[in-house]
């Protein structure tokens, strides 16, 4: 018994000590009124929790570790500036908050090296903007490494047949290189950059043709696989779990911008920046920083992130202010040289000078801000540029939906000849930008697009568009008219009639000044979109409308009515998706469509007229991501209508976004014979639950127990003696 007694106490003793051990604490620290935040962030350990309580704190920040600054709450907790641009001592970069150093630099290692033993491992290594990203389709290959002919990848590559090519950066862009390699049939790229920092490699002129992984790796581990290569056969894999700690939060802030005793003109004049990282190019690439429930005085712009990947810039209130006759802030986010995969939503704010930038890079999503010019633009505006949202160099896969902009009007900037045009979003030689559910009201132009060299022009779906004298302008040059046609169904243009189409060759003028001289003609068009601009017409209460096909199985006409949003891309599937279920019959065939102009994360009812009665019990097959499964048909009355429920981004919409559009291939089949009941996550492996914090205390209570009833025995043993 005694025995027994010491096992289980040793038991639970190692028990409680491993959930200790698994469960790390990140250090906290507390600033109150009257200390400092940036000796707390001096002190820091990495990864610490810095708290600061309510009060004024008179300071510029600077943080060179990655950790979380959390406010007490925008309303309540201030850092006022005392350091501003090109004055008071403060340089060009000069930013209330400074992430710098080693702030959130990237840490990930992306690729392994199987063999040879001497080089074998995971290697340091960023993302590129274009391309399947870790966890996607596509990435996790491996196989041989070449030392691509050219080695920088110029020209046409052919070498890398079936293997993952190894390309010296320079000479062409990072997506040509790994056009010439994929053409070439390489598996795979890795770029070996000049010397041993990383960068986030920004979309080009090919991004949105990339099908296969790229990377790039440091200078000193590419010279190590190549001196391998003349000697050895050298392996690689590309890692699905590629993502170190780190990153930097900031929360619950108003940050206020430093301003001159006399005040200045042109951008410098702008006090300062929000929130900023400052190193100099190259920009080290950096990771995870998230910015959220703030709010920006005398900012230029809120936040200014170089060559991020994964950030947020979140329920941000950017303020205008007037000083001395200058209003100074008002911008919300501007990014350049590269990053991506970030979100810039639920923010409100205003800056003429582009109150959202983004540029050279990939996987953006700007949704949800709220950005009003002034009804009366106040002095100077004008001549600004007076864009709200501004996308282009070579962006790529940017999704612009459900923002509000209104007001933005155009004007000549001195000395600028070409002018500026005053458009709510902008997209200049932007690879795949998607412009949905947003409402655009008296502006010069809702959308103006150049597809410059855009393999991929952009959608524009399901927005409204009222007041604006253009509501959508495709051009090229300065404002020469447009080669290639972009996609504008199903949005609403203000009238029933839909809009009236406006040649640019029409305009008799072929600069911005002329165009801007047809703002003051009475007798100019509302609605006007250019030409080159595909689209029809509906009105709110027209846009939901039934889709009928004919089945591929010959059975008859099949037509879908969705409750809500525009059922499009109807068809048919010819071939059914690969293994249905056994016994499984589908005497319609199956078929695909999506429904768009949805608020994100609706619900849609879908009923489906099919050509002949289908039997009770009859349900809606699913074929996603390898696996069959079922919808109920929630009229099961022996007729031929069956009605299926969808959700955006949740129950059958096929691409797990909550983006507005729901993607539905399926069809209506009979239920398998005695099936078996799906299965259900009730075990300890299947759920979702903290096991550390459900455990701990249970584990201890066990301890506890143990060792009271040791102590027992020891004691009976004790009276023993």
């Amino acid at each position: 018994m005694r025995k027994l007694f010491g096992i289980l106490l040793v038991v639970a003793l190692v028990l409680s000590f491993s959930i200790v051990a698994t469960t790390p604490v990140a250090a906290a620290y507390d600033v109150v009124e009257g200390q400092s935040i940036q000796a707390a962030i001096d002190v820091a350990a990495p990864g610490a929790i810095i708290t600061v309580g309510p009060g004024t704190y008179d300071e510029n920040l600077s943080i060179d570790k990655s950790l979380s600054l959390i406010g007490a709450g925008r309303d309540v907790t201030t850092v006022q500036a005392i350091q501003g641009r090109n004055y008071n001592g403060g340089g060009f970069q000069s930013p209330i908050v400074g992430i710098e150093g080693d702030a959130a630099l990237l840490n990930l290692q992306p690729i392994e090296i199987d063999a040879p033993a001497a080089i074998s491992g995971a290697k340091d290594g960023s993302l590129a903007a274009f391309g399947p990203a870790p966890g996607d389709a596509g990435w996790a290959v491996s196989g041989e490494v070449v030392y691509a002919d050219p080695p920088l990848g110029d020209d046409d590559i052919g070498n890398v047949d079936g293997k993952i090519a190894l390309i010296d950066r320079g000479a062409v862009a990072f997506s040509i290189k790994a056009h010439n390699s994929q053409e070439g049939g390489a598996i795979g790229v890795i770029i070996a950059n000049t010397s041993d920092d990383l960068i986030t490699m920004g979309a080009g002129d090919y991004a949105d043709q990339i099908t296969i992984p790229v990377i790039m790796i440091r200078k000193s581990d590419a010279d190590a696989i190549k001196a391998e290569l003349d000697e050895e056969t050298v392996i690689a894999t590309f890692q699905d779990d590629v993502y170190g700690p780190g990153g930097v939060t900031i929360s619950g802030f108003t940050f206020k911008g430093n301003i001159p005793a006399t005040p200045q003109s042109g951008i410098n004049g702008l006090s300062t920046q929000g929130i900023e990282t400052s190193d100099p190019w190259p920009w080290p690439a950096r990771q995870n920083i998230v910015i959220t429930d703030n709010a920006f005085v005398f900012c230029g712009k809120a936040a200014v992130l170089y060559n991020v990947t994964g950030f947020e810039v979140r329920n941000n209130i950017a303020i205008r202010e007037s000083h001395g006759g200058q209003i100074i802030g008002g911008g919300i986010f501007h990014n350049s040289g590269g990053g991506g995969f970030g979100f810039i939503a639920d923010n409100i704010g205003f800056d003429p000078d582009s109150t959202i930038s983004v540029t050279s890079s990939s996987h953006i999503e700007i949704s949800g801000n709220v950005i009003e010019a002034p009804e009366t633009p106040v002095e100077g505006d004008l001549d600004i540029v007076q864009h709200a949202i501004t996308v282009h160099t070579g962006g790529s896969s940017i999704d612009i939906v459900g923002n509000t902009i209104s007001g933005l009007k155009a004007g000549p900037k001195s000395g600028y000849t070409h002018g500026w045009q005053g458009a709510g979003v902008s997209l200049n030689n932007v690879n795949n930008a998607r412009v949905e559910g947003n409402t655009f009201e008296n502006n010069t132009i809702g959308v103006r697009v150049q597809v410059g060299t855009a393999t991929q022009p952009p959608v524009i779906r399901c927005n409204s568009f009222l007041g604006n004298f253009f509501s959508v302008f495709n051009h090229t040059g300065g404002i020469g008219p447009a080669s290639v046609e972009v996609d504008a169904h199903n949005n609403y243009w203000g009238t029933a009639d839909g809009p009236t189409v406006v040649s640019v060759a029409d305009f008799g003028a072929n600069t911005w000044a002329g165009f801007y001289a047809l703002l003051d003609d009475a007798d100019h068009p509302d609605h006007a979109v250019s030409d080159k601009v595909d689209f029809d017409r509906w009105l709110p209460t027209e846009l939901v409308e039934p889709l009928s096909v004919e089945t591929t199985t010959g059975t008859g006409l099949a037509s879908f009515m969705p409750s809500q949003g525009a059922l499009e891309e109807l068809q048919a599937l010819a071939d059914l998706p690969p293994e249905p279920p056994e016994d499984v019959t589908f005497p319609h065939g199956m078929f695909e469509f999506q429904i768009c102009c949805l608020t994100p994360g609706q619900t849609v009812t879908v009923t489906i007229e099919l050509p002949e009665d289908v039997p009770m019990g009859y349900v809606w097959w699913k074929y996603q991501d390898g696996e069959w499964y079922w919808l109920p048909n929630e009229t099961d009355d022996g007729d031929n209508i069956m009605t299926i429920t969808l959700v955006d981004g949740g129950l059958g919409d096929a691409d797990g976004v909550a983006d507005g559009f729901i993607r539905d291939p399926g069809g209506p089949g009979n239920p398998e014979p005695d099936p078996d009941p799906a299965p259900i996550a009730v075990g300890w492996e299947g759920s979702g639950v903290d096991k550390v914090a459900v455990m701990a205390p249970w584990i201890a209570l066990f301890a506890a127990m143990i060792a009271g009833a040791t102590l027992f025995v020891v004691r009976r043993r004790g009276a023993r003696i």
